[in-house]
């Protein structure tokens, strides 16, 4: 049996579930604790940390992203901004936190500092 490669994202008000063709993951948004965002060789996307080890790749350049998804991203707590604020704070910065933009609004509607493992 030849099944086509495809990659899905649903996403409602409380969950949302990632297939990424072999496999597909369904995550209560109380279980999300975070994102990171992630790129390789032609691909970028972003992880979804839920509460404990794991994590889910979403791999955003498989699909057609629009504001509802730009919205619903920016809600999920942004670890990567966290890091290089914290890293300020210490006077650690590194040289790729000095084009790093913090400058946008963090909804921690969804995870949070108090919700990271």
């Amino acid at each position: 049996m030849i099944r086509t490669f495809q990659w899905r994202l649903t996403i409602t008000n409380a969950w949302v579930e990632v297939d990424n063709g072999f496999r597909s993951h369904f995550i209560p948004f109380t279980e999300i604790s975070g994102r990171r965002s992630a790129a390789g060789r032609g691909t970028s996307g972003i992880y979804l940390y839920r509460r404990g080890d794991s994590r889910v790749y979403v791999n955003e350049s498989m699909f057609r992203l629009d504001d509802y998804y730009q919205q619903w991203q920016a809600s999920i707590y942004d670890l990567d901004k966290a890091d290089r604020l914290e890293r300020k704070a210490c006077g650690k910065e590194t040289p790729t936190d000095w084009f790093a933009t913090d400058n946008e609004k963090q909804n921690p509607a969804i995870g949070g500092p108090e919700a990271v493992a």
